[in-house]
């Protein structure tokens, strides 16, 4: 066996996953996402951002019934699947 040792470029993997591309990759999911709502999927929003060390997406609820419907039926649980 050899003794192999990898570095990793931090500052690289940062840019990567603050990067557009991931961003756009991510908010391909949280639609994806959203639209698995069925109809509700017009009461989701997506919000995709960028934070310290990576980009994050977020599929909430807007209106009441919508919040409603994913607390009683785990609408986002089930969308995911």
């Amino acid at each position: 066996m050899s003794n192999v040792k990898i570095e990793l470029n931090h500052a690289g993997i940062k840019a990567l996953l603050q990067s557009n591309e991931m961003q756009g990759i991510l908010r391909e999911h949280a639609e994806a996402t959203k639209s698995g709502c069925g109809e509700l999927s017009d009461e989701y929003s997506v919000n995709v951002s960028v934070g310290k060390n990576r980009a994050k997406a977020v599929v909430k609820p807007d209106t009441v019934h919508a919040r409603r419907s994913n607390l009683k039926h785990d609408t986002l649980i089930k969308a995911l699947k």
